[in-house]
């Protein structure tokens, strides 16, 4: 007998083979979200080289201000899914719905705080990360027309963590894949101005991404509608019928937000740094990012699957 229930009915490992086994099974979906993810910047690199390398620099400066976004939502959606594990384990279904609430109230209001900032003041945004009035005019084209998308995007994110959380790793998967795909078709459509398409070049880049990031939002709607994973109850984003919530939900989010920021400020500066040195220095950062997310996918994904809660420790 390689395991038995524990109290939460998550099976307590006698050997590392069944712990591996079943840390696999939960992982590698979400290696493949994440790597599918990275291909989305890879394939803007890719494709914007074809048409100047200031092209490239210009919106892999402005896809800063995301990776910035994204800080926020990744700590939030950390504590949402340290949280929310234990009350779906625990079955109390609606405390999961006041997790939710929480997590989403944070992240519509950062959404759209990033939203705001790049639809009416992106050069100055752009001009964090570069002086070059090249590379700031093609961010401002890209970080206007994808403005809309931070907001969903992280509408998206949070319901995609708590179909994890719910036990629907693969839904979650397939549907990133899906807009994924979407978005590098769109994106050769979009950028090249294929068949009766116009070209747009850096703006048809991130129209391409807000599309997909729409379509995304409808599969979500629709998956979420069709499955049992937890709903979001607008009264919830206004009030929590369970203060101690709000307070838990801080208590786990906070030192990932300070880890966060640690990291992420100083790839952040990174980045400022190569931007003050020349659209060269940018355009060969830009495609060594991309590797190094390629790689890291795998990294991310195992600290993903492991503090969702849904693999447990091993009994060593």
């Amino acid at each position: 007998m390689n395991s038995v229930k524990t109290e939460n009915n998550f099976p307590a490992f006698n050997d590392r083979k069944a712990f591996y086994k079943m840390l696999c099974k939960l992982v590698l979906p979400i290696v493949f979200q994440y790597f599918m993810s990275a291909l989305v910047s890879a394939s803007d690199a890719f494709m914007l080289g074809f048409l100047d390398q200031t092209s490239l620099s210009a919106v892999s400066l402005a896809g800063q201000v995301a990776f910035v976004y994204y800080l926020f939502i990744n700590t939030f959606l950390t504590g949402a899914m340290v949280l929310g594990a234990q009350y779906w384990g625990k079955k109390e279904y609606t405390t999961l719905e006041d997790v939710l609430g929480v997590t989403m109230r944070y992240v519509m209001i950062v959404g759209m705080a990033f939203t705001l900032a790049a639809v009416f003041c992106p050069s100055l945004l752009m001009r964090v990360f570069t002086r070059d009035p090249e590379l700031i005019e093609g961010g401002v084209k890209y970080l206007r027309m994808v403005a809309v998308g931070y907001f969903i995007m992280g509408f998206v994110d949070s319901y995609l963590c708590f179909m994890k959380i719910c036990e629907k790793t693969m839904m979650s998967t397939v549907i990133s894949t899906i807009g994924v795909v979407i978005n590098i078709i769109l994106n050769a459509l979009l950028i090249f101005g294929l068949g009766p398409f116009p070209k747009m070049g850096i703006e048809g880049a991130a129209l391409a991404t807000v599309i997909s990031r729409v379509i995304e939002l409808v599969i979500v709607a629709f998956a979420v509608l069709m499955t049992d994973c937890v709903k979001l109850r607008v009264r919830k984003l206004i009030t929590l019928s369970k203060k101690f919530i709000h307070s838990d939900f801080w208590k786990y989010s906070f030192p990932v937000m300070i880890n966060q920021f640690g990291w992420g400020g100083g790839m952040t500066m990174y980045s400022v740094i190569m931007g003050h040195l020349g659209s060269d220095a940018t355009a060969a950062n830009s495609i060594s990012s991309i590797v190094r997310a390629l790689i890291a996918s795998v990294c991310w994904a195992l600290a993903t699957g492991c503090r969702s809660g849904s693999v447990p420790s091993p009994g060593w």
